[in-house]
């Protein structure tokens, strides 16, 4: 188990919409080292919402979050998202999009870098192309590409695997866990398949209630086991 770099202690999030406040979670608390963690639970757990608060998008309403022993945030830390829809502008070609992140931080992309995790998810030959020129695998390719080449001091992935058909996002997870174990950095990744959150990691957080909280932390959890804990939390529901 790696030291921790981020902690996240006491988290709770409120938030409006059309004018209701909704809690999305109540206190929870965990540590995260320069490991893999995945982050499975029913919908509306808050699973995302917590990403979104990690990602500096939604401000937290209660708790702290450090990562490297100052505050979290997106001034002072590279934050990597990667959404379930890729995130990818259609108006930009996939070199312009690798290279957005750091182009608006104002940051120096190695070279050497760059050309690694490029041939390594095949998308040398697909530079001048645009979005809806792409699959959906390769959709999912560059928006990899493009956190991975931010060198980023946490990584976040929202079913970033979901969109895809199953023999797509296998490879498209093999692709990632060769890459991560080429630059490791800490890694949070929300799915809904208890399969996908034991192939990707040894470690899962169970989020469920509303508002959500941290129901358990598990190391060497089976798929039939987070299954069975899901389908619990169902029935509760």
């Amino acid at each position: 188990m790696s030291e921790p770099l981020l902690y996240v202690s006491n988290l709770s999030v409120r938030y409006s919409k059309r004018r209701e406040v909704t809690t999305a979670l109540r206190d929870v608390s965990f540590s995260l080292g320069k490991e893999i963690v995945t982050i499975i639970g029913p919908s509306g757990s808050g699973k995302s919402s917590l990403l979104h608060t990690l990602a500096g998008i939604i401000r937290p309403s209660k708790g702290t979050l450090q990562l490297s022993g100052v505050p979290l945030s997106p001034r002072t830390h590279q934050i990597a998202l990667v959404p379930q829809q890729y995130g990818l502008f259609p108006w930009k070609t996939v070199r312009e999009s690798i290279h957005l992140p750091a182009a608006l931080g104002k940051r120096i992309v190695s070279s050497d870098l760059q050309e690694e995790i490029l041939t390594t998810l095949s998308l040398t030959d697909l530079l001048d192309r645009y979005p809806s020129e792409l699959s959906g695998g390769q959709c999912q390719r560059v928006a990899l590409a493009r956190a991975f080449i931010m060198k980023p001091d946490l990584l976040l992935l929202d079913e970033a695997f979901s969109a895809l058909d199953v023999a797509t996002a296998s490879r498209s997870r093999q692709l990632f866990l060769e890459l991560w174990q080429r630059y490791p950095t800490p890694t949070l990744c929300v799915t809904h398949s208890p399969v996908e959150a034991t192939t990707l990691s040894e470690r899962t957080l169970l989020i469920g209630g509303k508002p959500g909280t941290l129901l358990a932390d598990h190391r060497g959890a089976t798929a039939s086991m987070l299954e069975e804990e899901l389908r619990h939390l169902d029935e509760v529901i």
